[in-house]
């Protein structure tokens, strides 16, 4: 992705020297290009702030995902949720699922939700 460059108009600001003069959207949410994916979100996860049309950066080299906002694939379906643990036993929660997870249970983490584009 290039970089975005910045263009002031009229009367030059004081404080222009001391701000960056591009963007880079890549260098601040993808740390991990290989492994890194945006989504667009169709469906609203209010309690998690994410609204349909959103777009959820997921990185899938991210190994530790419990307690973590994820994209996981559930019987057949890609849904984000949570992992947690609950006295020994692995529990998928989405928006409306709350289930064990077992090696028996089509489920499998796609990647961690790093960051969230919005649209205002």
């Amino acid at each position: 992705m290039d970089k975005i460059k910045i263009s002031f108009t009229g009367f030059p600001s004081p404080a222009r020297d001391y701000g960056e003069n591009s963007l880079d959207l890549n260098s601040l949410v993808v740390s991990n290009p290989c492994s890194t994916f945006f989504l667009r979100v169709e469906d609203n996860f209010e309690k998690e702030g994410i609204k349909k049309g959103d777009i959820i950066v997921v990185d899938t080299s991210i190994e530790n995902f419990e307690n973590k906002l994820i994209v996981a694939e559930f019987k057949g379906e890609l849904v984000i949720g949570r992992v947690l643990k609950e006295k020994n036993k692995t529990i998928f929660v989405s928006k409306s699922i709350k289930e064990e997870v077992s090696e028996d249970t089509n489920f499998e983490v796609f990647g961690v939700i790093t960051f969230l584009l919005r649209k205002l």
